[in-house]
């Protein structure tokens, strides 16, 4: 996911470590996992190795905000949509209308950034699974973000997925490099597990975070997460999370997060 969700939010607090001022891109609370089971992904950050059977699609249309002392930040809708091309590949898009709501200043409504991703599942045992991913994300609109301003940033992430099964328990790994095109580089890593909390609910819990590519500065959060099955195709998805760790000003610092999504699987 992406998520793009901590693709974004890592970039702006780099920035912020660097002395740069983003303003509007604290807005893009987006998934840079974007992700084919219940397992990982939405409604974590952590994306899982997980592929779409050929020609199946999965549709989550969510809402997803987070609370800093700088503003709240609100996606919704948050419409996250993958398809299934092959056994091993599968392609997703994302795409956030946005509500920014800085504290003491007037509040701004609009698309703001898209993300695109592939990613191929390289092997797949009944423990063991591995892929790739490619996640480009890139400004749609000008409606909040300035056009050739300071958060006019498109990023390249580069995730290795792994995920290893042991009776009910499911443990997802990812590690990531980003580029963004203003010369920014930084690592992204989650870690999640979950377990069935009974026939139709799914637990979850994470940690993930960014960090500068020396590990100089890092930032790590945390989310607990879970995934109702209402019918097979359709599931309800939510978390909530917070900080762990911050190396932000006191104004750029996480004091919650929270997501709310509808799965569908066709």
């Amino acid at each position: 996911m992406s998520n793009l969700y901590i693709l974004a939010r890592a970039h702006y607090e780099i920035s912020i470590h660097r002395g740069k001022v983003w303003g509007a891109l604290l807005t893009v609370l987006l998934q840079f996992s974007l992700v084919s089971n219940s397992v990982a992904g939405p409604p974590l950050v952590t994306d899982d190795p997980g592929i779409l059977d050929p020609g199946a699609w999965e549709v989550i249309n969510a809402v997803a905000g987070e609370d800093r002392s700088a503003g709240n930040y609100i996606h919704t809708p948050l419409l996250d949509i993958s398809l299934g091309l092959t056994s091993n590949t599968q392609l997703s898009v994302l795409l956030p209308y946005t509500i920014d709501k800085p504290e003491g200043g007037s509040s701004n409504t609009g698309l703001t950034y898209a993300s695109l991703a592939y990613k191929w599942r390289i092997s797949s045992t009944p423990k063991w699974e591995w892929a790739l991913a490619a996640n480009y994300t890139l400004p749609v609109s000008n409606q909040i973000i300035r056009a050739n301003g300071p958060e006019d940033i498109r990023v390249l992430s580069l995730p290795v997925l792994v995920s290893r099964t042991m009776e009910d328990w499911t443990w997802n790994g990812q590690v990531g490099w980003n580029v963004g095109s203003d010369g920014d580089h930084f690592w992204d890593y989650g870690l999640a597990v979950s377990h069935p909390l009974g026939n139709s609910l799914q637990g979850m819990m994470e940690v993930f975070g960014v960090a500068l590519p020396s590990f100089e500065q890092s930032t790590l959060n945390f989310q607990l997460g879970l995934d109702y099955e209402i019918t097979p195709a359709l599931h309800f998805l939510t978390s909530a999370g917070s900080r762990i760790r911050s190396e932000s000003g006191s104004d750029n610092r996480l004091n919650y997060s929270y997501y709310f999504g509808l799965q569908w699987f066709h």
